[in-house]
């Protein structure tokens, strides 16, 4: 539904898909205040948006910072933004400076390191995790 808001050629549907984007954007300010099943039920919304290539670069530059303040937290908003990568790790290869970011959360190299060598392995550079 939301390609097709997108890609439409009414000016109203593509207004109405503009305002989804922005509220969900806006929305991402609260989520330390969401239930824990709201908050993972917004993180695979997300994760679908971005594996459907429904926001342009800028909007994913914005998220993949939003992902990268929230791994720097030991809370729900951590969990959110590990929650979301495992589910976008296929597109990330597009994302070499976020992917070898990772390696600089100590919370999540000691949570997930699995997930963390996975992502940096899809990249075309050395793996700093590797012996």
């Amino acid at each position: 539904m939301m390609l097709k808001l997108k890609n439409s050629s009414k000016q109203e549907e593509k207004e109405l898909y503009a305002s989804m984007i922005t509220f969900l954007f806006t929305e991402l300010r609260f989520h330390s205040n969401y239930p824990e099943k709201e908050l993972m039920i917004t993180a695979n919304f997300f994760a679908a948006i971005i594996n459907a290539n429904l926001i342009e670069r800028k909007l994913i530059n914005v998220f993949l910072q939003v992902l990268k303040d929230d791994l720097k937290q030991t809370n729900k908003k951590f969990d959110f933004a590990v929650a979301v990568i495992e589910k976008i790790k296929g597109k990330l290869s597009d994302e070499p400076e976020f992917c070898e970011a990772l390696v600089d959360y100590d919370n999540l190299l000691a949570r997930y390191p699995e997930l963390v060598h996975q992502i940096i392995s899809g990249l075309n550079v050395p793996n700093p995790l590797s012996p």
